[in-house]
């Protein structure tokens, strides 16, 4: 975490986001940002690692090539946001909202995904060997060249088959 941002608070460090994001890149790993109201902000490039993020409004934010490894980002609406070719690995995303959001070229390997809406997103070209996605909501996600295992190929599988209405399944149903 940058030398700044240890004795501020946490209301502060969002004013400083908010003023200085689209010309600087932060260090705030290891930083307690949990329920904090950051929609449409520019953290691109920044150090998130290992920061408690839970249950924070990031929709519309740009993280792209972020470091979010190990972060808790447990029920956080990061709904329109841009995570391309962020670095995922091992956080936790448990019930977050994710839909809309650009996940391509993302590092995902190892986090936990359960019970998260991916619905709309994109999600080609990342890495999601290892990550728990059971009981996510994965209706119209793009999920081109992405890198997962023999097992959670079965599981999306399941999960879409869930989601598709009956009425559109072709055959007799005998």
């Amino acid at each position: 975490m940058e030398e700044r941002f240890r004795k501020m608070r946490k209301e502060q460090i969002i004013e400083v986001i908010r003023k200085e994001g689209n010309n600087h890149i932060f260090d705030l790993s290891w930083s307690n940002l949990s329920g904090s109201d950051l929609r449409e902000s520019n953290l691109s490039g920044s150090n998130l690692s290992r920061s408690d993020l839970r249950e924070s409004d990031l929709s519309g934010s740009n993280l792209s090539g972020s470091n979010l490894s190990g972060s808790n980002l447990r029920e956080s609406n990061l709904s329109g946001s841009n995570l391309s070719g962020s670095n995922l690995r091992e956080s936790n995303l448990s019930g977050s909202n994710l839909s809309g959001s650009n996940l391509s070229w993302s590092n995902l390997s190892g986090s936990n995904l359960r019970e998260s809406n991916l619905s709309g997103s994109n999600l080609s070209w990342s890495n999601l060997s290892g990550s728990n996605l059971s009981r996510s909501k994965i209706e119209k996600v793009s999920f081109s060249k992405i890198t997962i295992s023999e097992e959670q190929k079965e599981e999306i599988i399941k999960t879409m088959f869930k989601t598709i209405p009956k009425s559109q399944v072709g055959g007799t149903g005998k």
